[in-house]
């Protein structure tokens, strides 16, 4: 992109700006690149590698990109049969990530002592806090883990070169929106997915419905291959 090699204080905003237009024909691609480099830039100049930022008041409208879409691919129905029939390591993994509806580097980072009475505590979080969360039935039955499991990289690599569509991030999508549809009343995403309260629905005391126990809705059969936690509300997608 021309800039490798350069030295730090050598960059100007042109290098930058033509390292971003390079991809500018995948938008969420140039969208993520410049919004990396912006970052960068800025802990330069707070750590005091650069006296002024070179992006500074740059931004994707101004470079002509196209606005970022965010992703929002789930699995058909097929692609979820064709996952439950895996017994190799990873389809276990994508089943266990799929069932907790957890990021895929939280799943790979999973280990025996994390699980204490059927209740898994993921130490971090990307919100940098720990989250704890029920295991379902058909959870628990997935453990433990094959170890040892690959890095995250190597498996998005497989997945691709394995000509799978779908990517390990879109099974959280995939099991938030899937919620409403498995017959099961119960909580709200935001007991699954570990995402504050505040940034999926109004603020309102989480409690089960009709009634109807924790250890039940954790229970209860769904017409779809796996338990949830249903949302109270209409589902949003998990980013």
């Amino acid at each position: 992109a021309g800039v490798d090699g350069r030295a730090l204080v050598s960059l100007r905003r042109l290098d930058l700006t033509t390292a971003v237009q390079t991809v500018a024909d995948r938008p969420n691609t140039a969208a993520k690149t410049l919004a990396l480099l912006k970052q960068f830039t800025g802990w330069a100049v707070a750590r005091g590698l650069l006296e002024h930022d070179p992006l500074g008041g740059v931004t994707a409208k101004r470079l002509g990109l196209q606005a970022y879409e965010p992703r929002a691919r789930v699995l058909t129905e097929d692609e979820l049969r064709a996952l439950w029939q895996r017994t190799d390591p990873d389809g276990h993994v994508f089943k266990f990530a799929l069932l907790t509806a957890c990021r895929i580097g939280e799943v790979l980072q999973w280990a025996p002592e994390q699980v204490v009475g059927g209740v898994w505590t993921i130490p971090q979080t990307k919100s940098g806090r720990p989250h704890t969360l029920p295991l379902t039935v058909q959870a628990k039955a997935l453990l433990p883990l094959p170890s040892p499991r690959p890095i995250y990289v190597s498996m998005a690599g497989r997945l691709k070169r394995s000509g799978i569509a779908w990517t390990a991030h879109d099974l959280r999508r995939t099991a938030a929106t899937l919620q409403p549809s498995t017959g099961s009343r119960a909580m709200r995403p935001t007991r699954t997915t570990s995402m504050p309260s505040e940034a999926r629905v109004p603020r309102k005391p989480s409690r089960p419905f009709g009634g109807t126990s924790r250890r039940d809705c954790r229970n209860t059969w769904c017409p779809t291959p796996f338990w949830f936690w249903t949302p109270s509300r209409s589902p949003r997608t998990a980013k």
